[in-house]
This record gives structure tokens, sequence and C-alpha cells, in this order.
């Protein structure tokens, strides 16, 4: 499927295109990782905005997968454009979750109605293929608080820190959520990407950290060109909405439900404590009291 033949501007370049060199071994056994982050911005520190609820997200499945997926993706959204263009609408250059959800921008003007029944056709495409997902949520204001030091950058510190602990969770569920190969990650490009890199090359220098053969690289891409992001985007938000909801010991939110129910889709959300950052912080400490 080319990007010619599609009655919009929803343009890509096939996964096993973009991802060529990333990998040790055949394309579609290896498993790729898409990370997204959010942030819910409602605080402030000295001037400096802050997000209370930060949320990083990687949505996994095997090369041969995502090709799939994102064949998928590109059809409902093809499908989707036809039908705005035949209203004389404006079309989507792609699904974003923030501006579906509140519908703006390219969403703007859209009805509730029509909103959710578009979505819930971009969630048919997580029943159709196996995929597995990890989410973990940090506090800003805790990182203020207990690393002072990064109060003036929080994001910095989360996204160094978020990879650390992803890296791990993915290593230790492996197993768990059927995942097959070595493993390589993918960040959409930000500012933070040089944070995001000196956290996975930590991990991959540490020689305590018995996953590390698994990761294979992380590197940036574009959503103009990497479909898979879009899906991932798609989850990050349901994930990043819920953990709110939960924070507040509210019930699971209902769309989450419907995307956790399914028989393909696997999820793992977890959210970093107070305490987890008090004890890293501890273990700072001490490493930097024993150098000195």
């Amino acid at each position: 499927m080319c990007a010619q033949s599609q009655p919009s501007h929803v343009q890509f370049i096939p996964a096993v295109h973009l991802w060529e060199g990333l990998h040790k071994g055949n394309f579609r056994r290896e498993v790729f990782g898409v990370i997204t982050t959010l942030g819910y911005i409602d605080e402030s520190y000295e001037g400096v905005v802050a997000p209370e609820t930060f949320t990083l997200s990687c949505s996994l499945a095997c090369g041969g997968d995502w090709a799939f997926i994102e064949a998928a993706w590109v059809w409902i959204l093809a499908e989707k454009n036809r039908s705005l263009l035949a209203e004389g609408r404006k079309s989507l250059s792609r699904y974003h979750a923030v501006d579906c959800f509140n519908r703006t921008n390219e969403f703007e003007g859209w009805e509730k109605e029509e909103r959710n029944a578009f979505v819930q056709k971009l969630f048919g495409v997580f029943e159709m293929f196996p995929t597995s997902h990890i989410t973990l949520t940090i506090s800003g204001k805790d990182i203020a608080e207990i690393w002072p030091e990064n109060k003036e950058q929080p994001l910095h510190f989360a996204y160094n820190t978020l990879i650390k602990f992803m890296m791990l969770e993915i290593g230790r569920n492996h197993p768990i959520l059927g995942l097959r190969g070595n493993v390589s990650l993918i960040y959409e490009r930000s500012d933070y990407g040089e944070s995001m890199l000196k956290g996975f090359n930590r991990m991959m220098d540490d020689p305590t950290f018995r996953h590390r053969s698994l990761f294979n690289t992380l590197a940036p891409m574009g959503w103009e060109s990497c479909i898979p992001l879009q899906p991932a985007d798609l989850v990050a938000y349901e994930a990043f909405r819920d953990m709110k909801r939960r924070v507040k010991n509210k019930p699971m939110h209902p769309s989450l439900k419907a995307l956790v129910e399914k028989d393909n889709f696997q999820l793992l959300s977890k959210r970093i404590e107070r305490k987890n950052l008090i004890d890293l912080r501890e273990r700072h400490n001490m490493a930097v009291a024993r150098q000195s």
C-alpha cells in the first residue's frame, strides 16, 4: 500500500523499511516497542510549568504484526477521509489522541458520536493483531520535592528515569507478555530524546542489569512517516486518563476497559510511587558518598 493510492494526505513508510538496521535478526520475528509520552500540565514551580501526571507508554509487537497493524490503521484513516472529503470537510493527516478526544485542530467540528464511532474502529485494530503495552506514570510534584536539583526541568528527569523503569519492566515481563526476539525501542522525536537515550545507555552499560542483552537500540522517528506512533499514542492517552482516575480511586475508564477486554491486547500499567523515588534518591546519595 503506497501513499499515492490513498484518497487523502495520509502518508507513511512501511515499518519494514523504517526499521531496517534496528534489528539483528528477522524483521517479522523481532520485537519493536513504540514509546509515546503524555503530560497533564496543571502545576507551576517557580514559573516553570511541570506536569503533575506524566505517563510514558511503550506499545510492543513483533515486526510482522506491526506491518499489519499499520496497514489496517491507514485503511481506517483513508476510509474516514473519503467520507470527510465527500462531505466537503477537512481530511485528517493522522490520528492524534489529545486532538481527537477534545475535538480540536483537525477534529474541530466533529460531534461526540462521530468521534466515538471513529475511535471504536481504531480499537478494532487491537482486536485483530496481538500487542502488549506497558505504561508508567510519575508525578512532577514528587520529582520537584525529592529531586529539587531537577525542579527547573523535571521532564528531563522523568524521561531519563522512566526509560530505565520501562526497560526493567520489559525485561521482567518479557515471557509473560508473550514477546519473542530482541527488542528495539522507537520514540517520537522530541527535545527530551537525549535524556531518554542517556537513561537507555546507562542501563545497557550496567553489568547488574541482567536483561540488557534483550535490547537492540533506542531510536527517534517522526509521526510524519511512522504510523505505529499513532496506535501507541491512543493507548498512552487511554492509560494516562485512567491513571488520573485511579489516583482518585475511580474505576477503570470504560474506553480502556473495552481495550483490555480484547483477547489480543495486554496491558501492564504502573505508577512510580513517591516511595520509589525516595529509594532511588537514597541509593543515588549512597553512590555519590562512595565516590567522594
